[in-house]
């Protein structure tokens, strides 16, 4: 199953996963998970739990693997932040990045801040003009997700 691009989620039905028939016939048929979202990217066994009108239960694994469509991303510019009291502010992704973003906050992504300490990968240390770059994570540690401590609004537009 694919993910959409504007939300980042699919859906199935039990239909779509599984039938069942029994002698007796089948009263329910259920499954463990129906929707789907980024962070279910790969293979998810989804568990088939069927019952029939005898009240007899059965269990059964499907695997469904999840994919997405590969993001067309595009850089932002020019970002204003508001720093904290020490003068820093963290920068994340989705305020680097535009387009398909629904499923980039799943991925690790490499930021580094050009300033007085580019060190500290995404953090900015303080006032000015300062260029950055930011790629796929070369170690899968995520040097972009928010250190301990930091706190970013919903829209990654600012700090506070």
């Amino acid at each position: 199953m694919v993910l959409s691009d504007d939300e980042g989620t699919a859906t199935l039905t039990v239909a779509d996963l599984a039938s069942a028939t029994n002698a007796c016939g089948i009263d329910n048929l259920e499954a463990s998970q129906l929707l789907f979202t980024c962070e279910d990217i790969g293979e998810v066994e989804v568990i088939i739990t069927p019952t029939d009108n005898n009240g007899n239960v059965s269990t059964a694994p499907v695997i469904v693997t999840v994919t997405f469509n590969q993001p067309e991303l595009a850089c932002i510019g020019e970002i204003n932040l508001t720093l904290n009291e020490d003068c820093q502010a963290l920068v994340i992704p989705r305020m680097l990045l535009v387009g398909n973003v629904a499923c980039l906050d799943v991925f690790n992504w490499d930021i580094v801040v050009q300033d007085s300490d580019p060190s500290n990968g995404p953090i900015v240390d303080g006032c000015g003009s300062f260029t950055y770059s930011i790629s796929p994570s070369s170690n899968g540690a995520g040097a972009a997700r928010p250190p301990p401590g930091w706190w970013s609004d919903a829209t990654g537009s600012h700090f506070h």
